[in-house]
């Protein structure tokens, strides 16, 4: 093994340590008692529960994965179009901004499709049965919706949507992060999620993004804007 390749194993364990660590003392220690104080702050403030059950709708695949999905189809189609009519500029025009709204579909949809398919394999109970029955626990294999808290899906979705908007607007990074964390946070003071299941879900949404980013169809391709639209 290269140097090189003992680093970055190295730096992955300790990543993958320290985010078991995160998450363990959360499920232990953190999340039960957050999600009561959750329900009582909602009791006494329903007009901000309602706020982000409003908010919430923004982490929804679909929001995202249609328009991006139909986008991409339509640029692409007519980028072939124009091509073989040699309309040059149309078609690198049409393509650049295909391949810009296929980035955005392929870096939410891969990481939408694992935390899908975690969740059925975990099958983590959800806040609601904790609050209403006391049942704290997992059953694994579950497609209950009930039973599949983690990681949160709508976390997923709008952290992989904020990394692949920052790679096409870098200077907006802080922005769409804010967003991110924002949508993220709703899915807790709503009680849809524990706090462990928005971190994990942001974790699987960030690496799976990037790794999209970085591999197959669109590694090394500058998909970026230009500096004078940036923010």
């Amino acid at each position: 093994m290269t140097p090189a390749w003992r680093t970055f194993c190295v730096r992955i364990g300790a990543g993958v340590a320290l985010f078991a660590a995160v998450e363990a003392g959360l499920i232990l220690w953190v999340d039960r008692p957050l999600a009561e104080g959750v329900r009582a702050f909602g009791n006494v403030h329903p007009s901000t529960v309602a706020f982000f059950q409003v908010l919430t709708v923004l982490g929804l695949g679909g929001v995202t994965l249609i328009p991006s999905g139909l986008g991409a189809l339509i640029a692409l189609s007519l980028a072939r179009w124009t091509r073989a009519r040699h309309r040059s500029a149309v078609h690198a025009f049409l393509r650049l901004w295909g391949e810009r709204l296929a980035f955005v579909f392929a870096a939410v949809a891969v990481p939408s499709l694992a935390t899908t398919l975690i969740k059925k394999v975990v099958g983590r109970a959800r806040p609601k049965l904790w609050l209403h029955e006391h049942i704290y626990g997992l059953d694994p294999g579950s497609f209950a919706a009930a039973w599949n808290s983690w990681p949160s899906g709508h976390s997923t979705t709008i952290f992989a949507l904020a990394y692949a908007l920052s790679v096409l607007w870098p200077r907006g990074t802080w922005v769409w992060g804010a967003g991110a964390v924002l949508v993220a946070f709703s899915r807790v003071m709503i009680n849809a999620h524990f706090l462990s299941d928005v971190l994990a879900g942001a974790c699987v949404g960030l690496l799976l993004s990037f790794a999209v980013h970085h591999l197959g169809a669109f590694g090394g391709k500058n998909l970026g804007f230009p500096s004078f639209v940036r923010f």
